[in-house]
């Protein structure tokens, strides 16, 4: 018998967070004045900071350009969501 296990399944790279949680990010991303795009194009969420962001806005943004996310950036944010639906298309 082969056993393929744990070794060959995803890992949740995430955490569970209790309903609350919601509502402790808003005044936290409040705090330091992100803005959270949504991009359901993308499957993701920017949290946008201009100097992080790949998809080049310019020198004066205060969102990003929504339409040219990339892989690898930092300000992207996938919900299990996100992430199934990315996985299923």
């Amino acid at each position: 018998m082969t056993v393929i296990g744990a070794a060959h399944t995803p890992r949740f790279a995430g955490r569970i967070v209790p309903r609350t949680f919601a509502k402790k990010a808003t005044a936290f991303l409040a705090r330091d004045g992100i803005v959270l795009y949504d991009n359901p194009d993308a499957f993701l969420i920017c949290a946008f900071k201009r100097d992080n962001a790949l998809c080049e806005p310019e020198p004066d943004a205060t969102a990003p350009r929504q339409h040219d996310c990339r892989p690898g950036c930092g300000n992207a944010v996938r919900t299990d969501t996100h992430a199934r639906q990315a996985g299923a298309g």
